[in-house]
């Protein structure tokens, strides 16, 4: 079995993104982001922040110090324009940032496809499930380290049936 890494070296794997030291975005993702938002709607950052937390469910979370500049860029570069609009700046893609849009159409595809993927893992933020993060990543740590050191089909077989047992335990409990 094989990890691949991430082109920015962060693992892309089944276990989820409190896997420590994982960040969403790679190089330019946020501001594809951003512009793929944009082109849904004109907003203002804040709701490019809050946006942004929903498409991941509450997995990720913009901060000010990403979006404004990153909006202020886009600005720069004539891909969207600002405008006060009851107090406050908001947000359009010109027809420029629209064809970006159009262009980056796969990439952009991809991105919000790893955004679900994430967003699958939002529930590890409820407090119950904090208290299991340690040892679910301790758990992907022991397989990783097993599988790395021996790739022969036996042992995977005998990691798929402690997995499976496992699950049907604490299925068990519901029942």
């Amino acid at each position: 079995m094989v990890f691949h890494r991430h082109r920015h070296g962060h693992h892309r794997g089944p276990w989820g993104p409190w896997n420590t030291g994982r960040r969403f975005f790679g190089q330019g993702e946020l501001r594809l982001a951003i512009l793929s938002l944009l082109s849904e709607e004109p907003m203002h950052g804040y709701e490019l922040m809050n946006r942004l937390e929903e498409r991941l469910d509450g997995t990720y979370k913009a901060s000010a110090g990403a979006i404004y500049p990153t909006l202020q860029q886009l600005e720069d570069e004539g891909l969207l324009v600002s405008e006060k609009e009851g107090g406050k700046k908001v947000c359009r893609l010109t027809p420029q940032g629209e064809e970006e849009v159009a262009a980056r159409k796969d990439d952009t595809e991809a991105l919000w496809a790893r955004a679900n993927e994430w967003g699958q893992w939002g529930f590890i933020n409820d407090p119950t499930m904090i208290t299991l993060a340690k040892p679910m990543r301790q758990l992907m740590k022991s397989i990783k380290k097993t599988l790395c050191k021996t790739h022969d089909a036996a042992t995977v077989f005998e990691v798929e049936k402690i997995i499976t047992k496992a699950q049907a335990e604490i299925d068990e409990l519901i029942q």
